[in-house]
């Protein structure tokens, strides 16, 4: 058994990959603390994904709501993709998964990214092909 499992690991990058590329796309500081207000943000039940208070008061609703309106009145069709795949992930997946398994994702997200420096994510989409490039190829010196 090893003590950081695939699931968590995949978790954890595509939570990232997500909430990186939906900073990007609503062009809001990419910092690791809007990172994580995105993340604890997002809809934790099917019932708060509908909840139009919620919604409001949402940064991660706030952010979807800016970069859908960014990408449709900036005629952006190459930003779909990424937007699509984060809408999936904070409206559809993370609502989805149990409190606990919740609570151990972004617990272990805050842990790993609190330790990054992000500023060079600030302008490139973060696709699943280059992190798995950038696992491939790292190495452990660091």
């Amino acid at each position: 058994m090893t003590l950081f499992p695939e699931f968590w690991k995949e978790g954890c990058e595509a939570t990232a990959r997500h909430a990186l590329n939906l900073l990007r796309l609503a062009e809001e500081p990419i910092t690791a603390a809007n990172v994580l207000a995105l993340i604890h943000s997002a809809p934790r039940s099917d019932a708060e994904v509908s909840d139009l208070e919620r919604r409001r008061r949402s940064f991660c609703r706030k952010c979807l709501d800016i970069a859908y309106e960014r990408m449709v009145d900036q005629a952006a069709p190459q930003d779909q993709p990424a937007w699509d795949a984060a809408e999936f992930h904070f409206l559809v997946t993370m609502p989805a998964l149990s409190a606990g398994t919740r609570k151990l994702l972004e617990d272990t997200f805050a842990g790993i990214v609190r330790g990054f420096n992000l500023g060079e994510l600030r302008t490139a989409p973060v696709t699943e092909a280059a992190s798995a490039g950038n696992r491939e190829g790292a190495g452990h010196d660091a």
